[in-house]
């Protein structure tokens, strides 16, 4: 394929450029002569910004970082280099499109690994994308793997597909953990220390964890399985002794997964802030154990719903503990809009004044809107308000497709 140059070829390239992509790619190409000897980057920000939807801001950090050159490099004309820059990204960005993926895909793409933008089609993207088909991703499915993980793209592939068929089995699985949306294929985590996967994978199996859940818990969050099995160890030491949960407990490999992220630090800053709410470090390990999740949560957000439910409903710790939904639900668009409802429908005498609001709460969607929505017109304008759809709608079944109704 022609290359689009700057100087005496320049009106050849900008026709063959025309034939390939039309006149509207043909700006983008003539700003290499004029512009970029005021601002060298300016063609590439221009395409990034008028033909990836690019904000500014993001153009320019974009075409700064691939403007610096590693200082083995040879010294190179920077109007040339930055215009050579601009007609590779065109190409680049023609080669996913005809691989299926859409702007906003593309964008985020080159936003986490800008290089991509650096990549020769055929001797580096071509053969990425023939491998990953070969292992069963295609279509849809591979724009979305690559969308979330495009440092897929920057990594030896190979090794670590190999590494991931061992520990989950199939080449299934292996889909499965490449398609979650936890995953975060860093290029020095996975990409170079995938070994680490197997050898945690070994000590969990002598910790007597069933393999199945083994895999399990890899595909959906392979990250968290590779570090340096010493490290990893302690976290299986600190889950067990520290909390107290048992190797055989569903939810043991949930709470080693959560103290891969969090710091001996951060993990006493969250248990002030239930010590502030009078819970007992006894209290808290136990809500831990049962609900490992509350582990993740910022300090804010658990401010927010110790606060809703101690302070304004009256709940005490052991009853918070033993009903999960309470500190799993999303307190601003699940919680709080039925709390509503059940106030003004126990105001009005329209249901019994000691319905159980945990019995509400455990509800899906559809079974509450049916139940204690519709029926109660007293009540469509509260909901509708707090859930940020329209009155009308709503009574229609046409709020939300998960009502179905």
């Amino acid at each position: 394929m022609m290359k689009l140059k700057c100087g005496s070829n320049f009106f050849n390239g900008v026709q063959a450029l025309n034939f390939i992509h039309g006149f509207h790619r043909l700006r983008y190409s003539t700003s290499c002569s004029s512009s970029t000897e005021a601002n060298p980057s300016s063609s590439l920000t221009n395409y990034l910004v008028e033909v990836l939807g690019f904000s500014s801001q993001q153009s320019l950090s974009t075409s700064t970082k691939l403007a610096q050159r590693p200082k083995s490099a040879k010294a190179t004309n920077v109007s040339t280099d930055l215009c050579n820059k601009a007609s590779n990204a065109n190409l680049i960005t023609n080669f996913f499109k005809q691989n299926g993926f859409d702007e906003s895909q593309i964008r985020k793409i080159i936003l986490v690994q800008p290089r991509i933008l650096l990549s020769n089609v055929d001797k580096t993207l071509k053969p990425k994308f023939e491998f990953l088909r070969g292992i069963g991703i295609s279509g849809s499915v591979l724009s979305r793997i690559i969308a979330l993980n495009p440092t897929l793209l920057c990594m030896r592939l190979n090794p670590v597909i190999q590494t991931l068929r061992q520990v989950l089995g199939s080449d299934e699985n292996v889909c499965k953990a490449l398609s979650s949306s936890s995953i975060y294929c860093r290029r020095g985590t996975l990409g170079t220390y995938h070994k680490h996967l197997l050898s945690n994978a070994e000590l969990l199996k002598n910790y007597g964890i069933p393999y199945n859940i083994i895999q399990k818990h890899v595909m959906q969050d392979p990250e968290s399985f590779v570090v340096s099995p010493l490290l990893f160890k302690d976290d299986l030491i600190k889950a067990e002794q520290k909390f107290r949960i048992s190797r055989d407990s569903t939810m043991f490999l949930y709470v080693v997964r959560i103290l891969r992220r969090l710091s001996e630090k951060n993990i006493e800053s969250k248990f002030q802030v239930y010590k502030s709410f009078g819970w007992t470090q006894s209290d808290f390990f136990e809500l831990i154990r049962r609900i490992p999740s509350c582990l993740g949560y910022s300090e804010a957000m658990t401010k927010m719903k110790l606060s809703f439910f101690m302070c304004e409903l009256g709940y005490q710790p052991a009853y918070l503990m033993s009903r999960s939904a309470f500190m799993t639900c999303s307190l601003e668009k699940r919680v709080k809009p039925r709390h509503q409802v059940v106030l003004v429908l126990k105001e009005k005498g329209l249901i019994k004044k000691n319905y159980c609001f945990y019995s509400i709460i455990w509800m899906n969607e559809l079974k509450f809107v049916n139940n204690l929505v519709l029926p109660y017109v007293e009540v469509h304008e509260i909901y509708a308000n707090h859930v940020g759809v329209n009155a009308k709608l709503l009574t229609q079944g046409k709020a939300n497709p998960h009502f179905n109704i």
